[in-house]
């Protein structure tokens, strides 16, 4: 066998090795490479899976040391149609229903019957109420409130700040309007809360528990819901009727009732 022939057969012998290797006589494709993603981008730590977030809303503190259910505040109660549709729905924490359903009526007209951090209780019917509220000599400001209504209790305090704001010079006068008429809850089943709540944020100014059921109490101011704030003049007139409808819906002390008292001031 000659050199060349020999040369032929060593080659051919180990083409299949060649072959394995990468190929014979040619170059071989350049193959991809998938580039390992980087753990560094500009300094930038890596990105973080946000944590689950409970979506629930914290239970809102009223002022009062009262306590709301989680969410939205409890809707303002309204005019039922007919007594058979029950009265006014109080949170659960804010249930005053006497226990045993023996709660005795008493005749408290008008008549002081608690006190606590100098804030006043009394109890009258609504015609005595709206009847002094425009017999003060002063501008007088009248807020009707019930301890289920959300937006009443928040904008509560804020009557605390405008008599004191003003002094003497305006008298403020809250009207609690819970009783719905039931035998089996008395106004006097809503007195320990509303003595809380008044108390709490020292509204040391004449409050009353209306012995009118809330319904007549609507009808007799005219709305159909609460919060509502009535406004009088020094000589007694209702100048303005704030409620959560029409053109005064979403009221508040800060943007409608002071401005309103400052110029019946001047």
């Amino acid at each position: 066998m000659d050199r060349f022939s020999y040369l032929s057969f060593v080659r051919c012998a180990l083409l299949p090795f060649v072959l394995l290797l990468g190929g014979c006589g040619s170059s071989s494709s350049p193959t991809t490479e998938t580039p390992e993603a980087s753990t560094e981008s500009n300094g930038a730590e890596p990105a973080v899976e946000p944590a689950a977030v409970d979506s629930r809303q914290p239970n809102l503190n009223t002022p009062g040391g009262i306590t709301l259910p989680e969410g939205d505040l409890p809707d303002a109660p309204v005019k039922r149609s007919s007594p058979a549709e029950g009265g006014m729905s109080l949170p659960d924490d804010l249930d005053l229903g006497a226990a045993d359903g023996k709660v005795t009526e008493r005749d408290t007209s008008t008549v002081l019957v608690a006190t606590a951090k100098d804030v006043s209780i009394e109890y009258a019917k609504w015609d005595k109420v709206r009847e002094k509220a425009g017999k003060t000599g002063k501008v007088t400001v009248l807020d009707v409130w019930s301890l289920a209504c959300g937006p009443c209790l928040k904008e509560f305090p804020n009557l605390v700040a405008m008599q004191n704001r003003f002094g003497e010079k305006v008298v403020a006068i809250g009207a609690n309007v819970d009783f719905d008429g039931r035998k089996t809850r008395p106004p006097e089943s809503y007195e320990p809360k509303v003595t809380q709540f008044l108390s709490s944020v020292e509204a040391d100014f004449t409050n009353y528990i209306v012995q009118t059921p809330s319904d007549e109490v609507f009808e007799a101011i005219g709305i159909g819901s609460i919060p509502a704030v009535i406004v009088f003049d020094e000589k007694g007139k209702m100048v303005k009727l704030f409620s959560d409808v029409g053109e005064t819906a979403g009221f508040t002390y800060e943007a409608d009732i002071v401005p309103l008292v400052e110029k019946l001031l001047n």
